[in-house]
């Protein structure tokens, strides 16, 4: 189930009018069908657009997604008929403290969260522009129209700005209505590097507009829908989690010796090779270090306790011994196109699943760093460690590179292998912006 396509799906029922009854105040009773609302109780929302006055048809109806029919007692009005709207403006760095000394101060969406604003650390002594308690706020910079509501006065900056309704509706009622018609502001957005919306995007945009009983019943039933929608949310991030967790144990069992049977016909070909195994006896696996040159130590092999106890005749390899690294490196983006010329082109982890390198729509018409097929792709930038099979030759760009198997090591045992050492990457990563291996 995906959750964020079926709230939209439930905001769209709401904003076409689909989740209202005018006989009964009874928050849930609107999920059965009114046939007198959807037969005889309708209006052409264009039509009703086209009794307004041209200012209000300049807006570009056409990408409000709303049904064409709505409740014939709904209105239409822009956003600045319903709501006062306040664009917030940064005081100077000097007004800026974290001893609590003036109004909580809310520069962009740091702070926000699904519905109500958290709490920021800043606060300014100079207050341009005040959002009141209960007051929506909405992001004007990218990622556009964000929206939360603030329970308690803060103090705005210049990436947000405050929508407080008029005329008896509620903040709720409007954050979802906001909500459902977000893609009409992020369609209006500026900028190329940075995006962003105007006061003019912002006040013009044209809403339906339910009477002021179907509001309530219409926050009472998304209230409703998405407290359900949360609760599946976040059991679902609970199964990841937990998968996630018993697949760390799963490998750590695996690379500690404990899967295979003492009298498992075939022997396991890895980074400990060719050896005939006692699972009678254990050996230290630093102890084996020891044995080794320093720059067996330069690799911290103390993080790791599988290594403390390993079946006897398993040895330890550097990775460069058992495979050859082929470090990424890209190509003039002139000899970059999609015209299915020359070489499948991968320039970071864009492509990468759970296992296995999907396929790439951009190609290199000049040979350049290429992955042979079955080769284990590692990702060395942000986020370090990400692993991929590839089941074909690539070419490969600065953000990866190809671990290519040698003797009997096979690739999906590698990538099980270099799945497990995730954290051991991200360990040695370096670079404070930009992480990198």
């Amino acid at each position: 189930m995906n959750i964020e396509i079926t709230r939209t799906k439930i905001l769209n029922l709401a904003i076409s009018g689909k989740l209202t009854s005018r006989a009964t105040n009874d928050a849930y009773s609107h999920f059965s069908s009114d046939e007198n609302i959807i037969n005889n109780d309708i209006i052409n929302a264009k039509t009703l657009l086209f009794s307004l006055n041209d200012e209000y048809r300049e807006n570009n109806y056409n990408n409000i997604p709303i049904t064409d029919n709505l409740p014939r007692r709904w209105k239409l009005a822009r956003l600045d008929d319903i709501a006062k709207i306040t664009l917030g403006i940064s005081p100077g760095k000097n007004y800026f403290s974290r001893d609590s000394n003036g109004v909580e101060f809310h520069q962009g969406t740091s702070y926000f969260t699904d519905k109500y604003l958290s709490v920021s650390p800043l606060y300014s002594t100079k207050n341009n522009k005040i959002a009141e308690a209960d007051t929506l706020l909405m992001s004007r910079r990218a990622p556009i129209a964000l929206l939360n509501i603030t329970k308690r006065r803060i103090c705005l900056g210049e990436n947000i700005c405050s929508i407080q309704p008029l005329d008896n509706m509620k903040t709720d009622f409007l954050y979802y209505w906001l909500l459902a018609f977000r893609p009409c502001l992020t369609a209006r957005q500026k900028g190329t590097a940075l995006k962003f919306i105007t006061f003019e995007d912002i006040r013009t945009l044209i809403l339906p507009i339910p009477t002021i009983e179907e509001q309530n019943i219409i926050t009472l039933s998304l209230d409703y829908c998405f407290s359900i929608l949360n609760e599946i949310k976040n059991a679902k991030i609970n199964i990841l989690a937990t998968t996630a967790t018993i697949k760390r144990k799963i490998l750590f069992l695996a690379f500690s010796g404990n899967l295979i049977l003492p009298n498992a016909k075939e022997k396991s070909t890895f980074l400990y090779l060719n050896q005939k195994f006692n699972f009678e006896k254990f050996n230290d696996g630093i102890a084996k270090i020891m044995k080794h040159n320093d720059a067996y130590y330069s690799f911290h092999y103390n993080d790791y306790e599988f290594l403390k106890r390993l079946p006897t005749g398993w040895s330890l390899k550097r990775l460069e011994e058992i495979a050859d690294i082929v470090w990424g490196h890209s190509p003039l983006s002139s000899e970059i196109s999609k015209e299915f010329l020359g070489f499948e082109f991968h320039q970071g982890k864009r492509y990468f699943t759970d296992k296995y390198l999907a396929k790439s729509p951009l190609y290199v018409n000049k040979r350049s760093i290429f992955a042979k097929q079955n080769s284990v792709i590692l990702n060395i930038t942000n986020p370090v460690g990400l692993v991929n099979i590839c089941d074909r030759d690539i070419c490969v760009g600065r953000n990866l590179c190809a671990i290519v198997p040698k003797y009997a090591v096979k690739p999906d045992f590698l990538f099980y292998w270099l799945t497990f050492l995730n954290d051991y990457f991200v360990s040695r990563a370096k670079g404070s912006i930009i992480k990198h291996i």
